[in-house]
């Protein structure tokens, strides 16, 4: 009888502290159909490590692509300072999904979104499907079919931003909710990229600068991730760099983009 007991106070035990894998997922779909925020980890009292998040992300990106297409994947948070903000060594890894992408000169109302915040990237496709993990970032240059210019739309449907932890950006597939995309631009062009964003003609936002060999080692950090999360890389899919900029909370306004003087990318909020 006493065996029982244990056996019976070891298995309960065991299922606290380690939720079902769709737990948190199936509450997702509920506040996504009903248009308002997610449930975050620390209200929930789960404890998930970051693998067990990116099967929770698997299973929430599924649910997401049906009514969506999966136009590719990206890497996000690659920088140290953002990397120590939430006690991190590594990029997070996120699938790039949307109805459809939005173009150049869209027009996009607030009240649409929840906690709306944008980004500028680069979108880079390849020439080939991707099979095996990437050991040389160098050999990835040849493989670069084309690059484009790319503002990201993210929701961060969460009460509390300051509150949020790594693992619920990853689960949340770090916010995606859309992109812009531009002309292409010459993969030679690739070091002398710099953005410059004005919001309303004035506001103007600190931007970072990658190197042609930074931007390689975040591409093939992607390729490996998505490999090693049970994802297949098809010719020509998109894959995001890290943003240019730190997020960027949308307000009511113009948004001009320029990328140098290769690209642009205008929008505007109301």
């Amino acid at each position: 009888m006493k065996f029982i007991l244990i056996a019976i106070l070891v298995i309960s035990s065991s299922i606290q502290a380690n939720p079902s894998s769709n737990s948190l997922v199936n509450k997702y779909k509920i506040a996504y159909e009903k248009k308002t925020y997610f449930p975050s980890i620390n209200s929930e009292n789960h404890f998930y490590s970051i693998n067990q998040s990116y099967k929770q992300q698997n299973e929430w990106v599924k649910y997401l692509l049906k009514e969506n297409k999966k136009y590719g994947f990206k890497s996000s948070l690659s920088t140290k300072k953002d990397q120590l903000k939430y006690n991190i060594n590594n990029p997070i890894f996120g699938v790039i999904i949307a109805k459809t992408p939005y173009t150049n000169f869209d027009i996009f109302y607030k009240s649409d979104f929840i906690n709306l915040h944008v980004s500028a990237k680069l979108g880079i496709k390849l020439k080939r499907k991707i099979t095996k993990q990437i050991k040389n970032s160098y050999d990835l240059k040849k493989e670069i079919h084309s690059i484009y210019p790319i503002i990201e739309l993210s929701e961060y449907k969460f009460k509390d931003l300051k509150k949020i932890t790594i693992n619920d950006l990853i689960i949340s597939n770090t916010g995606t909710s859309g992109f812009i995309q531009a002309d292409k631009i010459k993969i030679k062009d690739l070091d002398k990229i710099k953005v410059n964003i004005k919001q309303n003609k004035s506001t103007e936002f600190t931007t970072i600068n990658y190197s042609t060999d930074q931007l390689l080692n975040q591409l093939k950090w992607t390729i490996n991730r998505a490999l090693s999360n049970g994802w297949k890389i098809h010719s020509k899919e998109l894959i995001f760099t890290s943003a240019y900029t730190e997020l960027i909370p949308a307000k009511k306004g113009k948004y001009i983009i320029d990328f140098t003087n290769y690209s642009s990318i205008v929008f505007e909020i109301r």
